[in-house]
Order: C-alpha cells, then structure tokens, then sequence
C-alpha cells in the first residue's frame, strides 16, 4: 500500500549494467521499484495494490484491484487477511488510517513498513504524529483496548537519515511483542550487488523468519 502519486516514482526503469558497462549490459532491460518489491515478496505471495481510479494501464509489478469510493471497509477487509501487509509511509491521510489500521488489528509479524528515500526526518515526525493520533482514535472509537496496545501507540524513530554516497530507504518491522526493528539499505542503481532488490532483501530477511515462526506456532499458513 503507498500513496498514488507513488505509482510514477516506483515505476522509474533502472537500466541493468555493470561496472564493465558493455554493450550487452546495456541492453539489458532493468526494472521498477515497484516490480523489484514484488520479487521481493513472491516467497510470500502475489503481491496486490489499489489501482488508480481510471487509470488505462497499471505500472508493472503489483496485481491492481479498484475500489469504490467508501474504500476503507475493503481495504481493512484486505489487511486482516493478507499473509504480509507492506506499507509505504506517507503524510496522507489515507496512509496514515492503514498503518493505524495494521497496527491495531495485526499480529506483529504480519506488517512491513517502508520509508521512502525522498522523505525528509521532519515527514517522518509528522506521520509518527498522526499515527499515535489515529491509533488513540481507533481504540476509542471501537471502545476496545487492544492487547499490548500500549505497546503499538507509536512507531519508532527514524532508523537512519539519508547516506550521502547512496540512496537510502529505511524498514520497519516487529517482534512478537511488537518492539520495532529498524533497518536502512543504501541502493546505487549502477551497482547489481546494491540495487533495489538486493538492500530490500537482506534488510527484511529477519521478517520472513518471524514470519515463518509465527504461522509454525499458530498453524495459521497461506501454502
């Protein structure tokens, strides 16, 4: 889940090529953000997002699905059964409402949360903000006090700022009682062994052994 002016920028093509940079290299196609993320969490499953209302041609990666204009109720409807809930934060309030949803009715191992690159620290603040907020209103307006729910009031600090000799996009995730781990890879897109898909990969590995514990314990399996 992210926000949709997202779509353009986790659709932006890195062209596949070595340091040798020669002419088969660079004639290899490259890949999105987006379609790396989605290799990312095939172990897990076909990885799924809103589409655009009305747009004519989906970006490649994500399976799209459209909703209707009262989205919420099937988006929380996808959050309680997704196997992996994986969110780009954002400052919007439709983003905010899914981490506070994912919070509140999630186990800890079944959440991802990704910090763009572009975001400043102070956009980070602002959305640990208006998540507190949102979750604080979501235990009172269902009138019910999740277990451990002090535990989830907010995220964490930022894992780790910008690295100026890379691209960095920061991740979080949880425990079993739901302490947030944090990682940050630094991506140069002209380098195989650093792009996209391999700083996501090595930064969340943890996650899918969480993972895997979590539905071995509980029983609870997607296949």
């Amino acid at each position: 889940m992210r926000m949709f002016d997202a779509d353009e920028r986790h659709a932006f093509v890195t062209p596949t090529r070595n340091i040798t940079m020669d002419l088969t290299d660079m004639l290899l196609p490259g890949s999105s953000e987006e379609e790396d993320l989605a290799d990312v969490m095939r172990p897990v499953g076909p990885m799924i997002a809103v589409g655009i209302p009305g747009e004519e041609l989906p970006h490649a990666g994500a399976m799209r699905m459209y909703l209707p204009i009262n989205w919420k109720p099937p988006v929380g409807q996808l959050i309680r059964n997704a196997r992996l809930v994986v969110i780009e934060l954002g400052l919007g309030a439709g983003t905010v409402w899914e981490v506070a949803e994912a919070l509140s009715v999630l186990p800890p191992q079944r959440l991802l949360l990704i910090i763009p690159e572009a975001m400043t620290d102070n956009e980070y603040e602002q959305v640990r903000r208006r998540v507190g907020r949102k979750l604080r209103g979501h235990a009172t307006s269902r009138q019910k006090v999740y277990s451990g729910s002090h535990r989830r009031q907010a995220l964490p600090s930022r894992p780790c700022s910008k690295n100026p000799n890379g691209q960095g996009t920061g991740f979080i995730y949880f425990s079993d009682d739901w302490k947030a781990v944090s990682a940050t890879g630094y991506y140069v897109p002209w380098l195989p062994t650093q792009d996209f898909f391999a700083i996501t990969t090595k930064a969340i590995a943890p996650l899918f052994d969480e993972l895997k514990a979590y539905e071995e314990r509980t029983g609870r399996s997607w296949g």
